[in-house]
C-alpha cells in the first residue's frame, strides 16, 4: 500500500475547491497532481504550487491563479500543457485573449462576462484550434446578435452557443459524476444544428437542449 498522499494522487481525478481557504487548497493541490478536472472558485497564493500533469478541465479566475505581476507563459505552463476545456470567470482583457490563444490543446471555452460573447467573433479569429464556446448567461443576459453589426454571422456558426442556467457548481458536479454537463450539452445542441435536426440560426440553449430561441 501507497502513502496516504500517495493514493489520493493517483484516485482523485476530479477536486471542486470553491471557497477552501489557502491552507485545504496547498494541501489538496500538492497531492494532487494527476487531477484531470478542477474547479476552484479563487485560487489562493498556495495554489500557485499545482504543477498537474494531465489536467484536461479546469474552471477557475486565472487572474486568482497569477499575481498581476507575474508572466505567465501559456504555452508551457504545466497548468495549460493538457487543458482542453477552460471555463472562466475573469473579465475580457486583450492580455488575456492573447494568452489564450498560446494554450496548445485548448479546444473549448466557456465564460460568464458579457464583453467576451461581444468579442465572440474575434476570439474565433485569433485562436482558430477553438471549436466551441459558450456563453453562459444568466437570465436575461443573452446577447442578441442581430442587435450587434460586429456580430454579424455569428448566429450560424456552431462553434458559439449561448446557455441559460444558473447552477454552475450543481451541473459540475453532474458533469465529473455522469458526463452529463453543459460542455456535454452544448455539443450535442450545436450538433444537431450542424445536422440540421435544429436551426443553423437557433444559437440559444434554454433550459435544456430541447428547447431553444434565436
Amino acid at each position: 500500500m501507497g502513502t496516504p498522499a500517495s493514493i489520493l494522487k493517483k484516485s482523485l481525478q476530479h477536486l471542486y475547491l470553491g471557497c477552501a481557504d489557502a491552507r485545504v487548497q496547498e494541501h489538496l493541490l500538492s497531492a494532487a497532481s494527476d487531477l484531470s478536472n478542477l474547479w476552484i472558485g479563487h485560487a489562493s497564493p498556495a495554489a500557485q504550487i499545482f504543477q498537474p500533469t494531465r489536467l484536461k478541465r479546469l474552471h477557475c479566475n486565472l487572474q486568482s491563479f497569477f499575481p498581476c505581476d507575474k508572466q505567465v507563459d501559456f504555452k508551457s505552463h504545466p497548468l495549460f500543457a493538457h487543458l482542453t476545456h477552460l471555463d472562466i470567470s475573469d473579465a475580457f482583457s486583450d492580455a488575456l485573449l492573447d494568452g489564450l490563444r498560446l494554450i496548445p490543446n485548448l479546444t473549448h471555452l466557456a465564460f460568464w462576462k458579457r464583453p467576451w460573447a461581444l468579442n465572440a467573433p474575434r476570439i474565433l479569429r485569433e485562436c482558430p484550434a477553438l471549436r466551441l464556446i459558450v456563453y453562459q448567461a444568466y437570465s436575461g443576459g443573452v446577447v442578441e446578435i442581430k442587435g450587434y453589426p460586429t456580430l454579424h454571422g455569428l448566429e450560424s456558426d456552431t462553434r458559439f452557443v449561448q446557455m441559460l442556467y444558473k447552477e454552475q457548481v450543481k451541473d459540475w458536479h453532474m458533469g465529473a459524476l455522469t458526463g452529463d454537463d453543459f460542455w456535454s450539452r452544448a455539443e450535442e445542441f450545436n450538433g444537431k444544428r450542424r445536422s440540421g435536426e435544429i436551426h443553423l440560426r437557433m444559437y440559444v440553449i434554454v433550459n435544456d437542449p430541447h428547447r431553444a430561441q434565436v
